[in-house]
């Protein structure tokens, strides 16, 4: 890599150098990390699934030549559509500079980290974006296995086995007669399939006795009495408060003593599916007390007790009161932390909340991607004999459903 000739023709505001060196290589031995060395020709780009706080450094093992990352806020202000087109021109006139000198790109194309391994499909106004840069190679490079070094829902990282491989990829595409729809299809055939789906043809070992701690903040119904937010976690175990039955993860993080779900991939859809399915109502489903909001990073955080309703959010702070409508939410996400973003319409900083006592925030991320794919007609009155109001009585933290 000639850093000399990074630095004089990449743009930083778009675009990182990656930093080789003792780290890389010492985490990769940590990880157990078997990679392939990619050499690209000319200027390439690289597509990589986005897993873990690891995924550059890992990578850097891998490519041999002269690269940069772009920026994950590039990524995030391509997916808001945020450039103005004289930002856009400029953007395209740094990547042009960078093919002119064979420098090649490494692109994240996701817009968030995934929670529960599986990745998402890949939008239009991004694989438009690609497919207008022309690059004569798009290699997708899968991580498998990093996911599990340190998933969004745990505190501390863990020692697994990883795995960096590269098997496909698109040529000369722009030559070719082809829409930018077929591009998008084309380009998703290729996207990582699921953490879940790999770690059955590359088994990962991850070492420790904690394997399903915190898993509560994002497993939020029992699937033995079908209640909710009555989950702990315990080693290698989630338990129910109410019913006092549990289920395990193994070593290869597939999941034990029940029969509803056998990974996180079926468990992600087994909770979905029964949420789903409640009645619409316009009660409370339930309440958090003392999660910290921010209206962004740098604002002063306030302690506030959070209303979950299945159309909406609501909630007091110093300054004042929000009754926040699911209509009005542009995106949604979880990172670490336990900390939950929302970015409202029209408004630049992301609302960011915070649970300090693993409350499941996650299952707003479910209630409102539900709302929005499922927008009713009609909101019934709750009554008693509705599915929706056999909710528990406040507690010390929820009360749902």
């Amino acid at each position: 890599m000639d850093k000399k000739l990074l630095k004089k023709y990449v743009n930083l505001d778009y675009f990182e150098i990656p930093e080789k060196g003792f780290k890389s290589k010492f985490l990769a031995f940590k990880y157990h990390s078997t990679y392939i060395k990619l050499t690209p020709m000319l200027s390439e780009l690289f597509i990589c699934n986005k897993t873990s706080p690891y995924d550059k450094i890992l990578l850097t093992n891998s490519i041999v030549g002269n690269y940069v990352y772009m920026k994950d806020s590039v990524v995030e202000k391509l997916y808001r559509n945020e450039f103005s087109d004289e930002e856009l021109k400029d953007l395209r006139k740094s990547i042009n500079r960078l093919q002119t000198y064979f420098i090649s790109i490494v692109m994240f194309p996701e817009r968030h980290m995934t929670v529960f391994g599986d990745f998402q499909k890949i939008p239009r106004i991004i694989t438009d974006f690609i497919y207008k840069l022309k690059f004569e190679h798009i290699n997708f490079v899968n991580l498998i296995g990093s996911y599990f070094i340190e998933p969004i829902w745990i505190d501390n990282d863990r020692m697994c086995t990883t795995k960096i491989d590269s098997r496909f990829s698109l040529k000369d595409y722009h030559t070719i007669k082809i829409t930018l729809e077929e591009f998008n299809t084309e380009f998703n055939k290729y996207i990582p399939s699921s953490a879940s789906i790999y770690s059955k043809k590359y088994p990962v070992f991850v070492r420790g006795n904690k394997l399903a701690e915190h898993f509560e903040r994002v497993f939020y119904i029992c699937p033995h009495c079908k209640n909710f937010l009555q989950l702990y976690s315990e080693y290698c175990c989630i338990k129910c408060k109410d019913c006092g039955s549990a289920f395990e993860f193994t070593e290869n993080y597939e999941i034990n003593l029940t029969n509803n779900f056998k990974n996180l991939d079926e468990a992600k859809n087994f909770q979905y599916s029964y949420l789903s399915s409640l009645k619409q109502t316009e009660s409370k489903l339930f309440t958090y007390k003392d999660i910290t909001f921010s209206e962004n990073e740098m604002v002063t955080k306030n302690t506030i007790d959070l209303i979950i309703y299945q159309t909406k959010l609501y909630f007091e702070y110093y300054g004042g009161k929000i009754d926040l409508s699911f209509d009005d939410i542009e995106d949604i996400f979880l990172s670490y932390d336990n900390t939950l973003h929302i970015k409202i319409k029209n408004i630049k900083d992301y609302y960011i909340f915070r649970g300090l006592k693993n409350e499941n925030l996650y299952i707003i991320v479910d209630l409102v991607d539900i709302y929005k794919k499922n927008k009713p007609a009609e909101i019934k009155q709750p009554t008693e004999t509705t599915e929706s109001s056999k909710i528990i009585e406040e507690t010390d933290n929820t009360d749902l459903i």
